[in-house]
């Protein structure tokens, strides 16, 4: 058994990182695959490995904790960040300006006044400041402390200046401008235009979110000792009302900027093909065959919305006035329907045409009337008048329709945005990977020639619990009853099928599923409709229903995620359309 802190003493060639007994790192399991994979794999929480060797030398790892990225990595990225802070300033120690000359050119850009709160980063010799305080606060607390905005200058340690740069424009919101010291190259990379090699990520977030100015280029000979690079001061001063660039959310954009150029050299086609294809990014003006570097910041942040639906019904005409209402774009957004396109309402057919004539901007999770329709169309299940089926299945487009139909989804997970969609809900005793298994085993089941089949022997109340050994029709018929019909459980998990009633006039025991913990999603937002009665009740900030009962005479409802904008489309008794 090694001893951590004397085989690190032992190994390692870095002096600060011996007497610390060991640098710090990060590594997530799903997503790292170095030389020490196997290592990871084979170690538990708080054991040390035997020394492993790499390229860039031998380590010996301690595993503090074996856990995904959640709510605690935010407090833990800014402990980090301010460790990476404290260690590269006293790397720098004496790389600052010495010639007062290009000190008082520098202290007039800035222009600090009295009151005002000014934060310097990386003093130094203290050139231009001389008491500092260590930078171990934090800037939203100053912030609050004071009720001003924050100016930050400094001549920033320039291994870390692009991580900086990006840490501070997160907390955008509290300053009211920047101005730093650059390594020529980096400011370069700030300023740089589309088509030019320096252009990149740095570039559109950066100018994205300031005015970005060139004050002074500065010799390396105004360096006390001389450095090998050309530095330059620049200007970042954030915009306040008159934003060049929109778009709905920065996360979105800095996604997929980081996509676009972790493969720089690779055509948009393929380096955005994971999240765009080739007729969305010619929708949006962009030519597929372009590099990253040729697309403007314009370009990039361009509004592509989500938005969210449910319970549609056959209301066409609800329909598409709040896709009119909502300025939803067929040919940029992205309309996500959590289920029940049919049944009830007048107008099941339109709506099934009209929803496969936009296919492509749209994605679809089935409900448990849309699921009574395939039945009726394959003769399991009786037309009852109540469905207004009748003329959907006269249509000489229904066989295309109902197949069509059968491919959709049971669920829908975006793991980037941390979002699930269903119809109606969750069991809650299901993990994330339950909730895959089971879905796709009914999605593979409707596919197939004996779907029939497969509906007529999972369309019961027979089962009402979960089993992890349940056999495969037991599986289904439960999965189907979770995420089509559940709307009440019991503590113990299991379903309910009668109780429709709103949750205000329910008692004990039976409980809302949504209301019953369930520590494998908590980290999601969950999408659903399916329960009308629902409308008027509170829920969890982390749910959100979207039925509002239109085909009843009630509302048609819609989300745009990124900025939580609700829309409502009122039941129409009369044609508008």
């Amino acid at each position: 058994m090694f001893i951590f802190e004397y085989a690190v003493k032992n190994f390692s060639h870095d002096v600060y990182s011996s007497y610390k007994k060991g640098d710090l790192g990060w590594i997530l399991n799903t997503s790292f695959n170095g030389v020490f994979k196997n290592v990871l794999k084979n170690l538990n929480d708080n054991e040390v490995s035997k020394p492993v060797k790499s390229k860039f030398g031998w380590h010996i790892i301690k595993l503090l904790e074996k856990r995904e990225i959640d709510e605690k990595w935010k407090i833990e990225k800014e402990k980090i960040y301010q460790m990476l802070l404290e260690r590269e300033i006293k790397k720098e120690k004496n790389n600052w300006i010495e010639k007062l000359k290009k000190s008082s050119y520098i202290i007039g850009f800035i222009n600090p006044k009295l009151n005002e709160t000014l934060v310097e980063i990386g003093p130094g010799l203290a050139a231009l400041t001389k008491p500092v305080y260590a930078l171990k606060f934090n800037y939203l607390e100053l912030f609050n402390q004071r009720n001003k905005l924050i100016r930050i200058f400094g001549n920033l340690p320039y291994h870390i200046a692009t991580s900086l740069i990006l840490y501070l424009f997160e907390r955008i919101e509290i300053i009211k401008d920047m101005n730093f010291m650059l390594q020529k190259e980096v400011a370069e990379r700030l300023t740089a235009s589309p088509g030019s090699k320096l252009y990149g990520r740095l570039s559109i977030i950066a100018q994205y979110y300031c005015n970005i100015k060139i004050l002074l280029h500065v010799s390396p000979k105004c360096f006390q000792p001389t450095p090998k690079v050309d530095s330059i001061f620049v200007s970042l001063k954030p915009y306040t009302n008159d934003f060049p660039y929109f778009t709905h959310n920065i996360k979105v954009l800095s996604y997929v900027t980081n996509l676009a150029f972790q493969k720089r050299r690779k055509i948009l086609r393929h380096s955005l093909g994971k999240i765009f294809s080739k007729e969305v990014l010619i929708a949006l003006n962009i030519d597929p065959k372009l590099r990253p570097e040729n697309i403007s910041i314009f370009q990039y942040s361009k509004k592509m919305s989500t938005y969210f639906i449910s319970d549609i019904h056959g209301c066409y005409k609800e329909l598409r006035l709040i896709l009119k209402k909502s300025n939803f774009n067929i040919k940029k957004d992205c309309l996500w329907i959590a289920g029940d396109l049919v049944s009830r309402g007048p107008n099941s057919l339109k709506v099934m045409r009209y929803l496969y004539s936009i296919k492509n901007s749209i994605k679809i999770v089935l409900g448990n009337h849309d699921l009574n329709l395939i039945a009726v169309y394959s003769g399991i299940q009786e037309n009852k008048q109540e469905n207004c089926f009748d003329d959907f299945l006269s249509a000489k487009d229904s066989h295309k329709l109902i197949n069509w139909l059968r491919s959709q989804s049971i669920v829908r997970i975006n793991e980037e945005q941390k979002i699930i969609m269903v119809h109606a809900g969750i069991s809650p005793k299901w993990d994330l990977e339950t909730i895959k298994k089971c879905s796709l085993e009914i999605e593979e089941s409707l596919l197939s020639n004996e779907y029939p089949l497969f509906l007529k022997s999972t369309f019961n109340n027979k089962i009402n619990y979960w089993n992890s050994n349940f056999k495969k029709i037991n599986r289904l018929r439960y999965s189907i009853n979770v995420f089509t019909r559940m709307r009440y459980c019991y503590p113990n998990g299991h379903l309910n099928f009668t109780c429709k009633e709103s949750p205000s006039i329910i008692r004990y025991p039976l409980l809302p599923w949504f209301l019953i913990s369930n520590k494998f999603i908590e980290k999601y937002s969950i999408i659903f409709g399916h329960w009308s009665s629902l409308k008027n009740t509170n829920v969890p900030c982390q749910f959100f229903p979207l039925d509002k009962g239109c085909c009843w005479g009630g509302e048609l409802f819609m989300l745009r995620w990124e900025d939580k904008k609700i829309f409502y489309q009122s039941y129409q008794k009369k044609d508008v359309l």
